[in-house]
């Protein structure tokens, strides 16, 4: 049976989506288009209320807003394990918590242009809740200058002590070219 050729890396995570439907820079989305949380706003920390999937969804949107450059909120850190580290594509050393942080206020102090957005979080948590992988796909666009690319970062979370905590992130970037003939 032929391939599919019109189908891409993102029909897995985002059923349905179309690139040339979607093509609205994340810079010119509405608040209530865009999926990555307001930074402006304080978060509360999780209260119990959450099941442990929406509260693990939930602790991932916050990580990720040091990609947004802007700094967590310090009940955030509460959820940052001590042997926490970050593997890369483009980079050629597993990083630690501060090393994470420094490589995207770099990003950002090279690239001005840079905005990341999330598209998707899904999350898959172990039957005890003790474990949980969190599956994020995140646009970005202004690195290099108008590019626009796909990336895909998988979040590793344990369960300690009653508190949800990150221990590893994995993050995988498409290839450019995919995006551009869809």
């Amino acid at each position: 049976m032929p391939k599919d050729s019109s189908k891409s890396s993102l029909d897995a995570l985002l059923p349905g989506y179309n690139t040339k439907q979607h093509s609205t820079p994340s810079s010119q989305l509405s608040k209530s288009e865009s999926t990555t949380p307001n930074s402006s706003e304080p978060s509360a920390p999780p209260d119990g209320s959450m099941s442990p999937d929406e509260e693990v969804q939930y602790l991932t949107r916050q990580v990720f807003q040091i990609a947004l450059n802007k700094p967590l909120e310090p009940w955030v850190l509460d959820h940052v394990s001590s042997a926490f580290h970050a593997d890369f594509d483009n980079f050629p050393a597993s990083q630690t918590w501060d090393e994470h942080v420094e490589t995207f206020r770099n990003i950002y102090r090279t690239n001005p242009g840079y905005i990341p957005d999330i598209m998707n979080v899904v999350v898959d948590v172990s039957e005890h809740n003790t474990h949980a992988d969190a599956f994020m796909v995140i646009e970005t666009i202004g690195r290099p200058g108008n590019v626009r690319r796909h990336s895909t970062a998988r979040l590793k979370w344990r369960r300690r002590d009653g508190r949800w905590e990150v221990y590893h992130i994995l993050g995988v970037r498409t290839p450019l070219a995919t995006f551009d003939n869809i």
